[in-house]
């Protein structure tokens, strides 16, 4: 598949994609490459893509420019998750970028429409995969009937398609998930602001973490960072008391991931990792920890990002195989 290709007609459609696009096929033998590697030191693979900001297809926004990488890099780790046997993949959250200012005609079904696009993509992978909600998709709120998409209607979306396997705090959108092979707890945390939600605190400390296997490491997925990186970024730190005590009680945790910054960072607090990853969509990088403010441009494997992360749980290392805009990385834990 060309990486010029238009596809006007639908603006890049994420019903299907079966083959690796032309500027990415480099990068995806490298990538290979890197993962046959760490294969062999008996990694765990987990996908991580987010902050996806695409926009829906008559929104006003140039569709194909916000749509064409996100559609390119999720064929690529559609393909390495048909390679390599992941973990989990994981959604970051923050698919609808619609801005309320710009565009006043926007419906509450174009917001519902990025959302159902999510989850399309999301079924498209050969692993365990969970849709994060991001603070977009929170504060969405469309002029159609019904003024915006409540928070049942997008659980209900994203929900749909589990398996058993994930243990959801029905009718909430937080959830944790048993590999029974890596042996590696994945809990997924609803977390859009800075605010404390009682309901999801009290399950986190009762349920989620109060029930983790001896033999069993755990992770956190959010969209928020739970850790705060610097003085103005946004963060919501309610959680990480739970998180804290969990590892005092001897339970091996391996980090916290998260999304929303639009930046990678990485911080150790208390002896957690916490980590953050550059955003997929075409939009404004901040600042990373290396200095850089990335760029996406057209028509490359730097149109989009993503991640794979490489756990060795043996030697409690993480290693980050960036596909796309950014550079890999690799932290202790």
């Amino acid at each position: 598949m060309s990486c010029e290709k238009e596809n006007e007609g639908n603006s890049y459609s994420f019903d299907s994609c079966s083959e690796i696009p032309s500027c990415w096929e480099n990068e995806y033998n490298e990538s290979c490459y890197k993962l046959d590697f760490l294969g062999k030191k008996e990694c765990v693979f987990v996908g991580f893509i987010t902050d996806l900001h695409y926009s829906s297809i008559g929104s006003g926004y140039n569709e194909n420019l916000l749509r064409k990488g996100i559609y390119e890099a999720s064929c690529v780790l559609n393909s390495l998750s048909k390679k390599y046997q992941f973990s989990q993949i994981v959604f970051g959250g923050d698919y609808i970028q619609l801005s309320i200012d710009e565009y006043k005609g926007q419906t509450q079904e174009q917001g519902i429409s990025c959302v159902k696009d999510a989850l399309s993509l999301s079924m498209w992978m050969n692993a365990p995969t969970f849709l994060l909600r991001g603070n977009h998709e929170y504060n969405y709120s469309g002029t159609g009937n019904g003024f915006g998409m409540t928070s049942a209607q997008y659980y209900a979306f994203v929900t749909s398609h589990l398996s058993k396997d994930y243990v959801i705090d029905t009718p909430n959108n937080w959830a944790y998930y048993d590999d029974q092979q890596s042996k590696i707890r994945y809990v997924f945390l609803d977390v859009i602001d800075s605010k404390k939600n009682e309901s999801q605190y009290t399950w986190l400390k009762s349920k989620a973490l109060a029930t983790i296997p001896s033999d069993f490491s755990v992770m956190f997925f959010s969209h928020f960072p739970l850790v705060k990186y610097s003085s103005n970024g946004d963060c919501n730190t309610y959680y990480s008391d739970l998180i804290l005590k969990c590892k005092q009680k001897g339970v091996d945790v391996i980090a916290c991931v998260a999304g929303h910054l639009h930046a990678d960072k990485h911080l150790m607090e208390n002896g957690i990792l916490h980590m953050t990853t550059l955003q997929a969509g075409f939009w404004t990088s901040c600042r990373s920890e290396d200095g850089q403010v990335y760029v996406h441009q057209e028509n490359t494997s730097n149109q989009s990002a993503f991640d794979v992360l490489a756990i060795d749980k043996k030697n409690r290392k993480i290693y980050i195989v960036r596909l796309g805009l950014g550079n890999d990385r690799v932290f202790e834990y």
